[in-house]
């Protein structure tokens, strides 16, 4: 099984064990947000590892989405070209020729997306403040790869208060927003590359 896709599962079986059963037309936004979390994961990751130190996918010939992306964004008689022109160079020479095409950009907006259908599903769920701290992960994950605008769909992430939680859950909640606040003074549009090791 993809690893991203037990993200799926785990949201569908949480809506099973939660939801009363007169609330089960809900489930379907459990799996929404099931399937949008394991596709940002597997965006994340396919970024993640195209742009490490020594790339799996590289390394195996594995065509992940940044260079699927690529490829398709290529008109059809250049496209194979290019595909051997990827495959003949070395791991610095592909992420340069994927990111100055636009590729890791249009990855951004696809994890965009899926971010604004989990922050709009749990919008008809709710969830009080341990929403605000999932959703807070979530903003905080994405934000390693681009600025990503504040969202108050289905709360209000800046508003929650730590002390409704847990001492353990408090606290990284408390981090989390300290990394919102940083975060937010830099905002860029989704898209924009989050500086490395900044």
């Amino acid at each position: 099984m993809e690893k991203s896709a037990v993200f799926s599962l785990l949201f569908e079986l949480a809506g099973l064990c939660t939801l009363p059963d007169d609330a089960s037309p809900l489930l379907p936004k459990y799996r929404v947000i099931g399937d949008s979390m394991a596709e940002i994961q597997q965006l994340v990751n396919d970024v993640d590892d195209l742009f490490s130190g020594t790339s799996v996918d590289l390394r195996n010939g594995t065509w992940n989405v940044p260079l699927a992306i690529f490829l398709d964004g290529l008109p059809e008689h250049e496209r194979t070209a290019r595909a051997q022109t990827l495959l003949d160079a070395d791991a610095p020479r592909v992420r340069e020729i994927v990111y100055e095409s636009g590729a890791v950009d249009r990855v951004a907006e696809l994890v965009e997306a899926a971010r604004r259908r989990v922050h709009s599903a749990f919008s008809t769920i709710g969830g009080g403040p341990y929403l605000a701290l999932m959703l807070g992960w979530l903003d905080g994950f994405v934000a390693q790869y681009y600025f990503p605008p504040t969202l108050r769909v289905a709360v209000d992430i800046d508003a929650a208060d730590p002390e409704e939680l847990s001492t353990e859950d408090g606290a990284l909640l408390t981090e989390l927003l300290s990394e919102r606040t940083w975060v937010g003074k830099r905002a860029h549009p989704a898209g924009e590359q989050a500086p490395r090791g900044a």
